[in-house]
């Protein structure tokens, strides 16, 4: 009895990670064609941001080149 349960465990095991590797394929593929479609290319591990300015709450100009090798945190805050 025992040794079926293990073979049944095994065959669950291996449904269930087939399952979630598929999944996982799927979703790859489907967030790839949504770039394709915007026409936006994914941005690579070892490309700068581009550099860019703003002004913060009290009226001072911050430039990204500036902070070069701070931690960024970037909110895109909205309210729809």
């Amino acid at each position: 009895m025992e040794k079926n349960n293990k073979k049944r465990l095994y065959g669950l095991l291996f449904v269930v990670i087939f399952i979630a590797l598929g999944m996982f394929i799927e979703r790859a593929e489907g967030e790839e064609e949504y770039f394709r479609n915007l026409n936006i290319a994914r941005a690579r591990r070892d490309t700068p941001a581009p550099d860019f300015t703003i002004k913060d709450i009290n009226g001072n100009v911050i430039s990204l080149k500036g902070l070069k090798g701070k931690v960024i945190l970037l909110n895109f805050f909205t309210t729809w």
